[in-house]
């Protein structure tokens, strides 16, 4: 699911965090002052996460399990590269209409930027949280770095200084 995400910048909301495994609980929009009122009062200094957990399960509403075209995203999407990615989707028999929107988002984004990110999902799998932030700055930093580096190279060229 997170080659899919990465890759085509679909944004989850709502039921489809829970149905991806990225959210426990669902808990309407309506209902989210009552249960930030409630974990609020029963809090103290000896609450466990146990207890709030308990509460928010009071609030959560019924989820279906599966999210859409889930076999068809991870048949898809566990190919071991972008470019094998983009052939799957291309030459899908099955799901055609949706298959094409997934083309669509991926043609919309850098093909580097796009290789980063597989590689960099690639690579988190096997990392702690903390060794993936690290992983994740260094890639900002140097992202950052190379575009100031582009634009003094460029601004020298042109400037006959270089």
């Amino acid at each position: 699911m997170g080659y899919f995400l990465g890759l085509t910048g679909t944004r989850l909301k709502g039921q489809e965090l829970v149905q991806t495994g990225l959210a426990d609980y669902y808990v309407k929009r309506e209902k989210l002052e009552s249960l930030e009122k409630e974990i609020v009062d029963a809090t103290t200094r000896e609450t466990k996460v146990e207890d709030v957990r308990s509460i928010v399960k009071k609030y959560q509403e019924p989820v279906e399990k599966k999210y859409a075209n889930e076999e068809f995203i991870n048949k898809a999407f566990g190919q071991g590269s972008v470019e094998k990615i983009y052939d799957a989707l291309k030459n899908a028999t099955d799901n055609k209409e949706f298959a094409g929107k997934l083309l669509a988002a991926m043609d919309a984004q850098s093909p580097l930027s796009m290789k980063i990110i597989h590689e960099q999902i690639k690579r988190g799998k096997d990392l702690d949280l903390r060794q993936n932030l690290q992983m994740d700055m260094r890639l900002v930093l140097r992202y950052k770095f190379s575009i100031i580096f582009s634009g003094f190279n460029l601004f020298f060229k042109i400037h006959g200084r270089y």
